[in-house]
């Protein structure tokens, strides 16, 4: 601990008293060499002032130089241009050839002297104008005085009358113009050597001034360091006794200490002990709080993964439910597109389709972004439907990737659709969240696959169910029970969206003939050629239905009555181009009669539509059959109806064979 420092601490009242002491008894030791020094402080001053001063004057001297120099130059050009003047005037008026000797020389010499006047620009900072304009007058005066020279029959001793005076006084003008530019020049750089002189005179002024202070600087300091001198000395005694006070109070202060510092020790050995054990205490306590944080984290990572898991088995509830109630394929897809986006956030996926050919699979739904991947694609181009498990990729390698995903960026999941044993499809997911090597995720993305798979067989089953109700086994076409719904359902249709609505009744001619002279099997044969024609001719629109035995009819929605007759003819046509295998002896081919009714022309209602064309039939058959007759228009069914014989009569009747 140092000696101020224990001033400080035993003597804080006399704390200035001290400093003045020991700063005054330092000075009394350097009191020669304080005086030295500020000796030596104002000679320093003043070499310093004495420099700048000297600087500042050769500066000053060096500018004088300059604007003398610039001055000189400004004469010369002047004196030059004057001379080329007098030159050539004296020689023209006078005849002296020394004149002319004169004017050469300043005319050599000017463009030299305005060289220097540019040189000389720079350094006084003139703006480049004013000497290109002292250069262009200078030769602009050189040409009209050159032009008086070279005039013809001015050859010396010219009377003033035969000078042109034109060119003389164009001459005069631009010497005058020169001229002033020039002692305004001169004029200007006059000003500033005035002012530079003024700079200069300054300077002499303070330098002496700054001579003059550093020695009354020396002076004062001399007296005040003998003044300072015998007060200090006065002093000195006083001083020293409270010196000693001190002294005897640091002492005091020093065993005071000694005696803190133990009892401090003491103290600090006792709470140390403490802090030990409270540290102790601590870490048990924190080691303590860890344990249960760490409890608390997998009850709520376990609760957390139990809330997901029932969620997800609530979603995929509410997709197996809507997927249940869908009646066709594209239901089902719309329902799979949206409940997997919130069955798996933030993932991308589409449902692919095996065809019933079973050689290609089709995309029917698709949900975010999946970039390049293909939407029809073949079943070997999938690492799921290849080998019948989930196929999943999570790293970097890609090179297990399914070729018709394209560019995908893993990870990302193939899930096969399997139900009842059969291959139904595949579902594909990818997303940057998906983890499909954990058990619980990849549990979902089975289950999903399967209830998928599964309500695609329900919809196929309850498809071919439907069709075997409404469709006839032998034709392929639609049975009288469902002719017989839509016929009344296109009626209603045409009335209201007021369009026409054509009904064909077709018979094969001689059909009871043919099963008995070729068996049935030559005749279902022919019905399944018959009904295999039918669904290539009609249109999508079109319903082709098989009535009943040999006899068909086809609904043709928005056909006319010329319409519904000419594709009746068509078919009547097409149906003669019909071959049975195995080719049958004897057998040149079949025919039809038919029977054309048209909405609202022959009526508004299915049943009399339908009996119209029936009547159209039979007469088709009783003019000779092979043709194609109209119903007539109710207004005339009054003069055929003795003719009319009911369907079942009609059918009962023989038919010849047709050869």
């Amino acid at each position: 601990m140092g000696k101020g420092e224990r001033v400080t601490l035993t003597m804080p009242f006399p704390r200035v008293r001290n400093a003045v002491l020991i700063w005054a008894e330092r000075l009394v030791r350097l009191r020669g060499r304080t005086v030295l020094a500020m000796g030596l402080l104002a000679l320093g001053v003043l070499a310093v002032a004495s420099h700048q001063f000297a600087r500042a004057g050769a500066e000053a001297v060096t500018r004088v130089r300059e604007i003398w120099n610039a001055r000189t130059e400004i004469e010369s050009v002047l004196r030059l241009c004057s001379e080329t003047e007098t030159g050539v005037l004296d020689y023209l008026l006078a005849g002296r050839k020394e004149s002319l000797d004169r004017y050469d020389r300043a005319e050599a010499a000017l463009p030299q002297a305005i060289s220097r006047l540019r040189e000389l620009s720079r350094k006084e900072g003139w703006p480049a104008e004013r000497v290109d304009h002292v250069e262009t007058l200078a030769r602009g005066m050189l040409e009209h005085v050159g032009r008086l020279r070279h005039s013809p029959g001015t050859r010396g001793l010219v009377a003033p009358a035969r000078l042109d005076p034109g060119l003389l006084e164009r001459s005069r003008a631009t010497m005058d113009a020169l001229r002033g530019e020039l002692q305004a020049m001169e004029a200007e750089e006059t000003r500033r050597l005035e002012e530079r002189q003024r700079v200069q005179r300054r300077l002499s002024w303070g330098f002496s001034i700054v001579i003059a202070a550093a020695v009354a600087v020396g002076l004062l300091a001399k007296v005040l360091a003998a003044l300072l001198w015998a007060s200090l000395k006065s002093a000195n005694a006083a001083l020293r006794a409270q010196v000693d006070e001190r002294d005897r109070a640091e002492e005091a202060l020093r065993k005071a200490k000694a005696e803190l510092e133990a009892r401090v020790e003491a103290r600090t050995a006792e709470l140390t002990a403490a802090n030990r054990t409270l540290e102790q205490e601590l870490a048990e306590r924190k080691r303590i709080e860890e344990q249960l944080q760490k409890a608390n984290a997998e009850l709520a990572s376990g609760l957390a993964e139990l809330q997901r898991h029932n969620e997800a088995a609530t979603e995929l509830s509410q997709m197996v439910d809507l997927l249940q109630s869908c009646l066709t394929v594209e239901e089902a897809a719309l329902v799979v597109s949206r409940s997997l986006p919130r069955l798996f956030p933030d993932a991308s996926g589409s449902l692919s389709l095996l065809r019933p050919s079973k050689n290609l699979v089709e995309t029917v739904a698709a949900w975010g972004d999946l970039g390049s991947g293909s939407r029809v694609f073949s079943p070997e181009d999938c690492w799921a439907l290849r080998r019948g498990q989930i196929h999943t990729v999570t790293g970097a390698d890609t090179s297990l990737v399914c070729r018709h995903v394209g560019t995908a960026i893993p990870p990302l999941a193939c899930v096969p659709m399997t139900a009842q044993g059969e291959m139904f499809g595949v579902l594909h997911l990818r997303a940057r969240a998906l983890q499909p090597e954990r058990a619980e995720q990849r549990g979902i993305l089975l289950t999903t696959g399967d209830d998928i798979a599964l309500a695609f067989a329900n919809l196929r089953l309850r498809a071919t169910l439907r069709d075997q109700s409404i469709r006839d086994p032998l034709t392929g076409l639609y049975n009288r029970r469902y002719m017989e719904e839509s016929l009344e359902r296109e009626v209603r249709r045409a009335a209201r969206g007021q369009h026409s609505l054509g009904i064909v009744m077709m018979d094969l001619d001689h059909f009871k003939e043919f099963n008995d002279a070729y068996g049935h099997a030559a005749g279902d044969a022919l019905l399944r050629e018959l009904g295999a024609l039918f669904r290539s001719f009609v249109r999508a629109e079109d319903i082709a239905c098989r009535y009943e035995g040999e006899e068909l009819t086809l609904i043709l929605p928005e056909a006319t009555l010329e319409g519904a007759r000419q594709r009746a003819e068509r078919l009547r046509e097409g149906v003669k181009q019909l071959h049975v295998k195995p080719i049958l002896e004897g057998f040149s081919g079949a025919t039809l009669s038919l029977g054309v009714a048209a909405f609202p022309d022959h009526g508004t209602s299915g049943d009399a539509l339908l009996r119209l064309a029936d009547t159209a039939l039979y007469q088709a058959k009783a003019a000779g059959r092979d043709r194609t007759c109209i119903a007539p228009l109710p207004h005339r069914l009054k003069a055929v109806v003795g003719r009319t014989v009911p369907v079942a009569a009609r059918t009962a009747q023989p038919r010849r064979f047709h050869r």
